[in-house]
């Protein structure tokens, strides 16, 4: 057997016991050190990981082991946008939806047990409408399944992606806008997403002003959502005398009548008679802006005058304008309360009602500068009569005032030649006086001559 140094030496062939037929090769005369490194912890492979990859629905399905899709079809259209997504993520944690946490844990019914797997298919490829809103499909989603389709508007189909994104985020991120709350918030209150709907409502309470009033109007009408109409209602009746009137128009042609009524009989909007004068020429625009629309009933709401005890005297003239064209003729001859009340403030008013300033200065019997209202029969008797009556009144009045300042006038003739007399007598004295006074100056040796 080989010695120790032999074994050192690395310059001979080394038999090992009941190996003596394999021979060892002498070791390479290169530093094993090189070929076999000592460790080093500050380079640890463990530290040079790469960072794992954010958990979403938007990674590859076969990596983030999807189990459940979801396929957004736009209203109108068979196909649509396919979203892969895991069940744990839909109906687990904070941020959960309870439709579909319902939906997965709930046993099937017991009808659906019962199909064939042919109609399992068909059931689990249902439509679930969400985006005017209707739902087809509720509460009766397969646990079985691996797909459901909704059916959505487009503003819902397009906002789809940041409510799955703020399901898949830590903490929650999510960015809200004016142009995409009120489809979110309608998103999250069909998916039963609640800290969702919550930020949303906290989002356009805050944001909701007379300026975007309209659009917040349009989208909740689209998506039915009866919570915002009503906020949206309470603003505009709060603001609507502080915005400039071109903010206004835009409003009153833009919002339906059921909503301008709601506004227009709110406590909040004012009282008083100047509340009352400002509110009927709004109302006076909404009605000729929308007379193809109305109908006699909500015509006589918006001018009740429980709410519109005083109208301004252009307002009067296009209601009853108005009045005529929306009513028809059967009430042309018939008096109605709004119509009296019109008439009073014609009738009271009738020179401004009735005149215009003429075309020029001097001709101050332009015909063309008559005014009359669009009345007729019982009606127009009435605002004649009224009219002629406070004309008058007028007439009498201006006579009275005349005959009094007649009589001022005589007073103060009277009063001014007893004061011209006066002056002329202090002038005569003054006169006196300034003469013995001159005598009086005048040097005793010339006083005699």
């Amino acid at each position: 057997m080989a010695s120790i140094e032999s074994l050192l030496e690395g310059s001979q062939t080394v038999l090992l016991p009941g190996k003596e037929k394999d021979k060892i090769q002498s070791p390479p005369t290169t530093s094993l050190m090189s070929e076999f490194p000592r460790y080093n912890p500050d380079k640890d492979s463990d530290d040079e990981a790469e960072e794992p990859q954010e958990f979403t629905w938007r990674l590859d399905p076969r990596e983030s082991l999807s189990d459940f899709m979801i396929e957004v079809v736009i209203k109108g259209k068979t196909h649509g946008e396919i979203y892969h997504v895991h069940k744990s993520v839909l109906a687990i944690g904070p941020k959960r939806s309870t439709y579909f946490a319902r939906a997965f844990f709930s046993p099937p019914p017991p009808e659906a047990q019962q199909q064939s797997a042919a109609k399992l298919n068909e059931t689990r490829n249902e439509w679930l409408s969400c985006g005017g809103i209707e739902e087809i499909m509720k509460d009766d989603v397969d646990p079985q399944s691996s797909l459901i389709r909704f059916q959505l508007h487009q503003m819902a189909a397009d906002v789809f992606p940041v409510l799955l994104d703020y399901m898949y985020s830590n903490q929650g991120q999510i960015t809200i806008t004016t142009e995409n709350a009120v489809p979110l918030y309608s998103l999250a209150a069909l998916l039963e997403i609640k800290p969702l709907r919550r930020r949303v409502r906290d989002f356009w309470t805050q944001d909701l002003s007379m300026e975007n009033l309209c659009k917040y109007y349009q989208r909740a009408h689209i998506f039915k959502e009866k919570r915002l109409i009503a906020h949206a209602e309470e603003y505009c009746a709060q603001h609507i005398f502080q915005v400039h009137e071109s903010v206004v128009v835009d409003i009153l042609a833009t919002v339906d009548p059921f909503f301008f009524l709601r506004v227009v009989t709110m406590p909040t909007i004012g009282e008083g008679t100047t509340t009352s004068l400002r509110l009927s020429l709004l109302i006076a625009v909404y009605c000729n802006i929308h007379k193809a629309e109305l109908d006699s009933s909500m015509f006589w709401a918006l001018t009740d005058a429980s709410h519109l005890p005083k109208l301004e005297i252009k307002a009067a003239r296009t209601f009853l304008e108005l009045e005529d064209k929306i009513c028809g003729v059967e009430c042309r001859h018939q008096m109605s309360p709004l119509k009296n009340r019109c008439i009073a403030v014609l009738a009271e008013n009738w020179d401004t009602a009735c005149f215009k300033k003429p075309e020029v200065e001097h001709d101050k019997e332009d015909i063309k500068g008559v005014l009359l209202p669009r009345l007729f029969g019982e009606p127009l008797e009435l605002f004649a009569s009224k009219a002629f009556l406070n004309a008058k009144k007028r007439l009498d009045w201006s006579e009275r005032e005349r005959k009094s300042l007649h009589k001022k006038n005589a007073l103060l003739e009277k009063k001014l030649k007893e004061v011209t007399a006066q002056l002329g007598h202090l002038e005569l004295n003054k006169s006196a006086i300034d003469s013995t006074s001159d005598l009086d100056n005048v040097p005793s040796g010339l006083q005699g001559m």
